[in-house]
């Protein structure tokens, strides 16, 4: 759909586990696929992720707060997924050079958003919304 309604930009799709480029990207966005990963290619992905964004470039990614591998039940199918963690996934961000801009907790982020710079972050652990992340490509 992205590529018949914008043909003037150059989409990729691959499997990020094993896919490999020298190019730097402006944008880079997985929203709801980086948990469906297993837990041990979440630290290698989100790291493959800060070195191919070009610097000034934008990542948006959302991941859980739920440590480990879990399943669970949506429209009556069962589905896998797994996370680091919020304070894992801020960590490995900023340990790459990124700077974070936006933090959005839960579903309804107008209501939910946390803001901040290299601050820490904890939540309660029964929570089990989604996090999004936009970050920056900080400096390289």
């Amino acid at each position: 759909m992205g590529c018949s309604n914008h043909p003037e930009h150059h989409f990729i799709q691959q499997d990020i586990c094993s896919w490999e480029t020298d190019e730097r990207f402006d944008f880079i966005l997985a929203w709801d696929s980086l948990f469906h990963l297993p837990l041990a290619m979440q630290q290698p992905v989100i790291t493959k992720l800060c070195r191919l964004l070009a610097k000034g470039g934008v990542l948006i990614y959302t991941f859980g707060n739920a440590q480990g591998e879990h399943t669970d039940q949506w429209h009556n199918d069962t589905f896998y997924y797994s996370s680091i963690g919020i304070n894992e996934n801020i960590q490995l961000l900023i340990s790459s050079g990124l700077s974070i801009l936006h933090v959005a907790v839960g579903s309804v982020p107008r209501k939910t958003c946390l803001y901040y710079r290299y601050q820490a972050l904890s939540l309660s652990p029964e929570f089990k919304g989604a996090i999004t992340l936009l970050l920056d490509g900080g400096i390289y």
